[in-house]
């Protein structure tokens, strides 16, 4: 057997066995998302549906994730951090399987589908997502079976393909919200993809989405079975700010020279070199060049309108639904995997062309995934992530808390859910955390807070770690201005006013 067919099973085992050493310190990372996955997969396994310990239905995020997590603890036996953690390997050996079969299906070389796997497994996006106990472990395997069979469709246009990725397109969206961003790039590129039959392409459009909505409905029909409507995120106009634009800038520079600020100029020389290299030979060669972009016209653009078109959603959705959605690695990792597969249909032909520096090329792209991923895994050996690291390691709650008779206010709930099993209630916000929109309560919540301690009834538990939510909430001075010194306790990273 040729070494180059035995590569890509080395690389993938390989990932596999590089995260679970890594995962091995800390378990898999829990921060506030994965308290509410936490949740509905231990009322899942209790009988009590997709909810939270108050019986509240977890509507914000679609249930798929918590229902796998559910399941794997009923086979294993496993308590559900375990049972997150066996399914971040088993999804990312099924990625190294998945891609494989994509680039395979993109009829691309040995060598690029090597070198292509290797970034992607080692990838920031990847290093960043498969440490965490996150629905994206879930829903980056349905998304490449999903690009699979459409591929596959775009290839061939035989229908059974196109129901397929439907089918999987249905489950993504069981998974995330966000699938509506991809599913409009594949109906966009259907709607305009040649021949331009009308009777045709709403055939196509209707057996690809018909798996989708019935998804949709059956998730949307459990909800108002609890008396909720299918998810809880309102519609409000506000700009993207200057940030979050900035952050995505960051975000695809950091695909391309890495994520360590230590080893930045080893990545751009690395990424510089690449680029040079590959623009030099596809100069040199631009008729065949041009010959070669026409094989692959079809898929490049599906590509690039998948790319603009999900882009395009989660500025959409930042400006009129969510806006603290974060643009970062776990929320454009769909626009990643679309560019990786971009580039690797470039390298396919840059690496076909016997140059004399053709060997620089592989060099580059093994570096630039190393110093990608290995800083973000290695930290997270050191130090863990989110409840399950090392910034909660040092973390007491005070014992004269009374949780049970007492009600409890927070600026971490998701915390005291996952460490104590109750269910607190919010500080209240400046500004509502979804829309920003200003809180016009505000002032009066807090006093009915500031009675409720007054009376012996409630008492607020403050955390330090919630730094990146401290603009919205009330800080510790204002708070502490409203009771008598002899009512506030300090302690290592919390305080508490009761």
């Amino acid at each position: 057997m040729k070494l180059k067919s035995i590569l890509p099973h080395l690389i993938i085992l390989l990932a596999a066995f590089v995260y679970t050493f890594v995962m091995s310190s800390f378990g898999v990372g829990i921060f506030a998302d994965s308290v509410f996955f936490y949740q509905a997969a231990d009322n899942i396994l209790k009988h009590n549906g997709i909810v939270d310990y108050a019986g509240n239905l977890i509507n914000h995020w679609p249930p798929l994730y918590a229902i796998v997590l559910a399941l794997i603890k009923k086979i294993t036996g496993a308590n559900l951090s375990n049972a997150a953690f066996y399914l971040n390997i088993i999804s990312i050996i099924g990625n190294g399987y998945l891609f494989w079969l994509v680039l395979k299906t993109l009829k691309l070389k040995e060598n690029t589908i090597i070198l292509s796997l290797f970034s992607l497994l080692f990838s920031i996006p990847f290093s960043t997502t498969y440490t965490m106990f996150l629905s994206e472990t879930l829903f980056i395997p349905l998304f490449l079976a999903t690009m699979l069979f459409f591929l596959k469709w775009i290839n061939e246009k035989k229908l059974k393909f196109l129901i397929i990725a439907g089918c999987f397109s249905g489950l993504c969206f069981l998974t995330r919200y966000a699938t509506a961003g991809i599913v409009a790039g594949i109906m966009i590129y259907i709607l305009f993809s040649k021949p331009r039959k009308k009777l045709q392409t709403l055939f196509n459009l209707a057996f690809y989405t018909i798996p989708i909505i019935l998804c949709y409905m059956v998730w949307n029909l459990y909800c108002y079975s609890k008396m909720e409507t299918g998810n809880d995120r309102d519609l409000v106009f506000h700009i993207i700010d200057s940030h979050k634009i900035f952050t995505t800038v960051k975000t695809i520079i950091a695909w391309g020279i890495g994520s360590s600020y230590q080893f930045v100029l080893i990545g751009v020389i690395a990424f510089a070199t690449l680029i040079t290299l590959s623009l030099r030979i596809i100069y040199k060669t631009k008729n065949q060049f041009g010959n070669y972009i026409s094989f692959h016209e079809k898929h490049l653009k599906f590509l690039l309108t998948s790319i603009v078109v999900y882009y395009s959603f989660i500025v959409g959705v930042i400006c009129l639904i969510d806006a603290s959605t974060p643009i970062d690695q776990r929320i454009l990792m769909p626009m990643y995997l679309f560019s990786v597969l971009v580039f690797a249909i470039i390298l396919n032909y840059v690496l076909k062309k016997h140059h004399r520096t053709n060997f620089i090329i592989p060099i580059c792209i093994i570096a630039i995934s190393i110093l990608s991923g290995a800083p973000k895994l290695l930290k997270y050996y050191r130090e863990g992530y989110g409840y399950t690291g090392k910034t909660y390691e040092g973390i007491t709650i005070p014992d004269n808390i009374d949780f049970k008779n007492k009600e409890v206010y927070t600026n971490d709930v998701a915390f005291l859910i996952f460490s104590k099993r109750i269910m607190p209630k919010q500080i209240p916000m400046k500004r509502d955390l979804y829309n920003l929109t200003v809180n016009m309560l505000y002032n009066q919540q807090l006093d009915s807070i500031q009675n409720e301690i007054n009376n012996k009834k409630s008492v607020i538990l403050f955390f330090d770690t919630r730094e990146e939510l401290t603009p919205l909430f009330p800080t510790k001075t204002e708070l502490q201005e409203l009771f008598n010194s002899e009512q506030i306790e300090n302690n290592q990273n919390t305080f508490v006013i009761q």
